[in-house]
């Protein structure tokens, strides 16, 4: 009754990866541009995870076009010029220059990421996007909000009367908690499962002075890029960030959320309303065309280390039908089982694409 997920066969032998060179015939296919890694700024790995990740996504790619003025110094052109010269060998103090612009802009926006400590690349991502969202807020071909905007409707009903309201919130991500520790491998797809279950919560009626109301969580909009984020880190009671946890997770090669959103409709507005006598929710206008939700993995990024302020961020990325590990400038050829096989325990960030192709339009 819950999310379906497709883990594969967890008893194939991964390959080793192979670092790429000129000799690597027939690892990548003739004809299409071979990837390559950014350099390190200075402990900047966080910030080159990110970009990979979000640089290959297909959606987010074609909305990144020429741009009108090249010489303005926006993110939006920065990454537009570092996706033109990601698949060239060459012209590597270009690319430095512009990687050096993206972490500059990004520190003006929050002073979080000045200077040449060690970040949080889920902390990154979300200053990453607020930015070039800002950017590109009055742009109907926003890459933001077209790749990763999703909606949720949240639907509280009192449990003594039923009466109740909905909200809708607009997410670009969804962090998601680990369960108490144990020794058994946590399902990715039960951690996002979790998420969504429906909360009981302290509220008083206002119709019949019940103090207990039931909250739901449903998909109204599905992204085309689905992010999952591990929280990996303990807290302590007073808020200082305690020790990381190395919990072993599975990671499914497909993702199948329809039933997170089976009670909303593609492109509904859902408003507050009143249920002053039914159990019954309110139905959408629009039945025809139902949300569907299956994705399929593209791209992890893991941390190796102890805690967020030591350690090494490494992504593995799916390009043109391959696998690749980025390890900053280094890029190795992998496939999916070495991935699902040597990131249990590392992996921090997940990076899943809609397959349109199974999807209804």
């Amino acid at each position: 009754s819950g999310i379906n997920a497709e883990y594969g066969s967890s008893t194939a032998k991964p390959d080793r990866p192979r670092r790429r060179s000129e000799s690597d015939a027939g690892i990548v296919a003739p004809g299409i541009p071979k990837p390559h890694g950014f350099i390190n700024l200075g402990n900047t790995c966080y910030m080159n995870c990110v970009l990979q990740c979000v640089l290959t996504v297909p959606a987010f790619k074609t909305l990144l076009h020429a741009p009108t003025n090249p010489f303005r110094p926006t993110l939006f052109n920065c990454l537009a010029a570092l996706l033109q010269r990601k698949t060239t060998c060459g012209g590597a103090k270009e690319k430095r220059e512009l990687l050096v612009k993206v972490k500059n802009l990004i520190s003006e926006a929050t002073s979080l990421f000045k200077g040449s400590r060690q970040q949080d690349a889920h902390e990154f991502l979300g200053k990453f996007l607020d930015v070039l969202r800002e950017e590109r807020k009055h742009s109907l071909k926003c890459p933001v909000s077209r790749t990763f905007q999703c909606e949720v409707i949240h639907t509280v009903r009192c449990v003594g009367c039923r009466s109740g309201g909905q909200k809708t919130e607009k997410y670009y991500d969804f962090s998601l908690n680990l369960p108490g520790r144990n020794l058994q491998p946590h399902s990715l797809a039960e951690l996002l499962e979790d998420y969504f279950a429906t909360d009981k919560v302290e509220l008083k009626c206002s119709s019949c002075g019940h103090d207990t109301a039931q909250v739901q969580h449903r998909f109204s909009q599905l992204p085309q890029a689905l992010v999952l984020h591990v929280q990996r880190y303990a807290f302590s009671r007073g808020g200082s960030r305690e020790g990381k946890r190395q919990d072993s997770i599975l990671i499914p090669s497909r993702l199948d959320i329809t039933k997170l959103g089976k009670d909303c409709v593609k492109g509904s507005q859902c408003r507050r309303v009143s249920i002053p006598d039914s159990n019954t929710p309110p139905v959408p206008h629009n039945l025809r065309t139902r949300t569907k939700g299956l994705y399929s993995l593209h791209a992890v990024i893991s941390h190796l280390g102890e805690s967020r302020e030591c350690g090494h961020y490494i992504c593995d990325v799916r390009e043109s039908g391959q696998w690749y590990f980025y390890d900053d400038v280094n890029m190795h050829v992998i496939d999916l089982h070495y991935v699902r096989a040597q990131r249990k325990n590392s992996c921090y960030l997940f990076f899943y694409l809609k397959d349109d192709n199974l999807l209804e339009s």
